[in-house]
């Protein structure tokens, strides 16, 4: 199992582990194990964006139980017609954030980078409350870290402390 330490600002360190299967198991008995109770349903917002859609498509990929919140259902065609469920939800409204949550466990959340990015992610962190997965004080900080090589998956990322990089440096993360 390789590890290695990605460091960002922050006071919080995430450990990512990965997913390990033993080499008995086939295809079919991992597509199982990830679509059974084990595994949590996860909701990927922005879906048909650069970003979400590619999420989804690697997390189907993985067999990973995924939903996709998309606005306008008529822009999920490719979604839709590879199998994935989706959810009709807007971060603009957030009475249409509790019920997209609905059987959801984790969420990637994908919100375009304008003025009201911080509305639109404050009010998925709030729905993810009053749905109950999310603990209000286990919002704290958040990061994001994109993997931009295949070979980067699947390896154990620490990710900590203030000084490790320069705000350039994380600007290009």
């Amino acid at each position: 199992m390789s590890r290695e330490t990605l460091r960002v600002p922050g006071e919080i360190v995430w450990r990512v582990p990965p997913l390990s299967v033993p080499e008995s198991q086939t295809p079919l008995d991992l597509e199982c194990l990830m679509r059974s109770e084990l595994i949590p349903m996860i909701l990927v917002t922005g879906a048909t964006g650069m970003f979400g859609s590619r999420i989804v498509r690697e997390l189907a990929a993985r067999h990973a139980p995924v939903r996709a919140m998309v606005r306008d259902p008529a822009r999920a065609r490719a979604i839709t017609s590879a199998g994935i469920g989706i959810v009709q939800a807007d971060l603009d409204q957030p009475a249409t954030l509790v019920p997209a949550l609905q059987g959801i466990e984790r969420v990637f959340l994908v919100s375009p980078m304008d003025e009201r990015v911080a509305d639109r992610e404050r009010a998925m962190i709030d729905a993810a409350v009053a749905a109950g997965f999310v603990a209000a004080d286990d919002v704290g900080r958040a990061g994001a870290v994109v993997l931009a090589e295949r070979h980067e998956v699947g390896a154990n990322y620490e990710i900590t402390g203030p000084a490790a990089l320069s705000w350039p440096e994380v600007a290009a993360i």
